[in-house]
């Protein structure tokens, strides 16, 4: 970095007063990873540190991952840890750094100095310039399932009910099947991916099941869900029973949410296929590509549409043109690469189909990115 520094300078070093360039870490608060945060995989929505003695209430961090220095953003603290975190990608470990905003190294330009490796004579009043790391983007890929679409029917490529929730609230999970406890056979650990009532997250929340019995949510701020995932299986090695999100606690107010069993294969999905994305609030989203099939004899079409949750009755309106799907069997591909296809959040996308027939199975997939 030093090398860029100094070209920059020496473009400003052709006349008038020299400017110098002193590297130095000025400044920079430091702590390490916790124990309770060891093997977690950014983003997380808490991020348990040594101390956060003399870091700001709120700010931006960068954490060392196993994918180099992510900056995370972070909107509260405790003792022993950031909360409200966003941002960042890679496996946290236990001793890894943390530190404040000014990761890399504060610079310190200067008037007067007469030389830019040194030697110049430094001012009364240098003005420190923080080199915050660029932010790193949220990736991923959004799947969805129909089983027996319906002729000429426009249906959002998705396995299980979603019903979207308008408001904060603790939730609670369980699962059909006892063997999805935390020592069972089955699946034994769920991770929720969700937004809050404003918009704002993604927030994670890791729930170690119960069986049949409804487990209570810590977070009372869970709205919006982007996903749910198996973390950690027993013997089985997928999940033994349909998992399910309830919108109260104690199994109480209805299903948001499931995670299906024997949907595409004769084991549990292991995942929600729920075909949308929840695009991050004063993020912007870009899609590259969209896929979509049918394992039947008809054709059909897909496209990808998007609404405001934020707004009541916002309308889930095209946004990609329509593609088709030759069917028996056949796969269908549109890259959006070259056509920027952009949503600025807070905003959900979905994937929708419209089959020439019944009884086809539909999958779609999409690719996203967050900044």
């Amino acid at each position: 970095m030093a090398d860029v520094i100094e070209n920059i300078v020496a473009g400003l070093n052709t006349g008038g007063p020299k400017v110098g360039v002193d590297l130095v870490p000025d400044n920079v608060l430091a702590t390490t990873i916790a124990v309770a945060s060891n093997g977690q995989i950014l983003p997380q929505g808490t991020i348990n540190v040594a101390s956060t003695a003399n870091f700001p209430a709120t700010g931006q961090i960068v954490v060392a991952t196993s994918l180099g220095n992510q900056a995370v953003t972070y909107t509260g603290t405790t003792g022993t840890s950031f909360t409200g975190c966003t941002g960042g990608l890679g496996t946290m470990t236990t001793g890894g750094a943390v530190s404040s905003g000014v990761n890399l190294d504060v610079v310190k330009v200067m008037n007067g100095g007469d030389s830019i490796n040194g030697g110049f004579v430094a001012p009364a009043n240098p003005f420190p310039v923080a080199i915050y790391p660029a932010a790193a983007a949220n990736s991923g890929v959004s799947v969805g399932y129909v089983v027996g679409g319906v002729n000429n029917v426009s249906q959002r490529v998705r396995a299980t009910v979603y019903n979207e929730q308008a408001a904060n609230a603790q939730r609670s999970i369980s699962s059909a099947n006892a063997n999805d406890a935390a020592a069972g056979t089955g699946a034994r650990s769920v991770k929720i991916t969700y937004y809050d009532q404003t918009g704002a997250g993604p927030f994670t929340e890791t729930v170690a099941l119960n069986g049949v019995a409804a487990v209570n949510t810590v977070g009372v701020n869970i709205c919006f869900i982007e996903k749910m995932e198996v973390l950690t299986v027993g013997a089985l090695t997928w999940n033994a029973g349909v998992i399910t999100l309830f919108a109260a606690a104690a199994g109480a107010g209805g299903a948001v949410c499931s995670i299906g069993f024997a949907t595409v294969s004769t084991g549990g999905d292991m995942r929600t296929l729920l075909g949308h994305h929840y695009t991050p609030l004063g993020k912007t989203s870009t899609f590259a590509t969209v896929v979509c099939a049918s394992d039947g004899n008809r054709s059909g079409d897909y496209y990808l549409t998007s609404a405001s949750p934020l707004v009541a009755g916002s309308a889930d309106l095209p946004i990609s043109d329509i593609v088709s799907v030759a069917g028996n069997g056949s796969v269908s591909t549109r890259s959006f690469a070259s056509a920027c296809l952009k949503v600025t959040g807070f905003a959900r996308t979905n994937i929708w189909a419209t089959p020439n027939g019944n009884g086809t199975n539909w999958a779609g997939s999409f690719d996203w990115s967050d900044l």
